[in-house]
């Protein structure tokens, strides 16, 4: 396989697991059954996403391409933060999944050597994580953060002249 088209596995599993995490995030605000897809899905990109990373090849690539675009057309009907980036990571996987689908093309447009390869896959690794955490905190999972402040017990004043 060319470095590019690792290259582009790599961002596609990233974008998958990013979007997969939003999910996660998401399965407690949604009503019943809405919510047992939405953990259905969080789980798909989840391990399509490992699976993709484990491997020296693309798993299910058309079935993984399917999956995200549903996934978007049904967050495109629900606006808010964390949909909004929902639908980027999986709009990121599709891109990825095309360019993984090109034989002849490499992210580049030629052969990456080693240390553009690991550049290439960082900037993936953050792309997907400034998208995947505001995702994650505009859903109700993120409203129950909180600071380690809260855990240390606070000092009183001595009224006793100490």
């Amino acid at each position: 396989m060319s470095p590019g088209r690792d290259v582009a596995r790599c961002w596609a599993a990233f974008a998958s697991l990013g979007a997969g995490l939003v999910h996660v995030a998401q399965i407690r605000e949604q009503p019943g059954v809405l919510a047992v897809g939405v953990a259905a899905l969080a789980c798909w990109q989840l391990g399509w996403g490992t699976g993709a990373l484990a491997r020296s090849t693309t798993p299910l690539p058309r079935t993984a391409g399917a999956v995200s675009l549903a996934a978007m057309a049904g967050w495109l009907v629900s606006p808010g933060t964390a949909e909004a980036m929902a639908v980027s990571l999986e709009a990121l996987m599709l891109v990825a999944l095309l360019l993984w689908a090109r034989p002849g093309v490499a992210l580049t447009g030629r052969q990456l050597r080693a240390g553009g390869r690991l550049a290439s896959l960082g900037l993936g690794a953050l792309v997907v994580a400034a998208l995947a955490t505001p995702g994650m905190a505009a859903t109700a999972a993120g409203e129950h953060s909180h600071g380690h402040g809260g855990a240390v017990p606070q000092l009183t004043e001595r009224h006793d002249g100490h």
